[in-house]
């Protein structure tokens, strides 16, 4: 099965980090593959987070204004 996640960070920070790389490696060692939607990078041991991922996509950086001007 193809799972794509989406999580604001790319790389170790906190709990949420943790728990989302410990899925993402037993999810793989069953056979899925995964990629990872996300906004920013921490720097911290991304190098683990491609390997669990095979494919990371970053999402494109947004004007805040942007989506209410979109609205009018």
């Amino acid at each position: 099965m193809k799972l794509l996640f989406v999580h604001q960070l790319l790389g170790a920070l906190g709990g949420a980090e943790t728990n989302l790389l410990l899925t993402a490696a037993e999810l793989q060692r069953r056979g899925h593959v995964l990629g990872l939607l996300f906004q920013q990078p921490t720097g911290r041991q991304e190098h683990d987070w491609h390997l669990a991922f095979s494919a990371c996509f970053p999402l494109p950086a947004q004007n805040p204004g942007s989506a209410a001007q979109k609205e009018r």
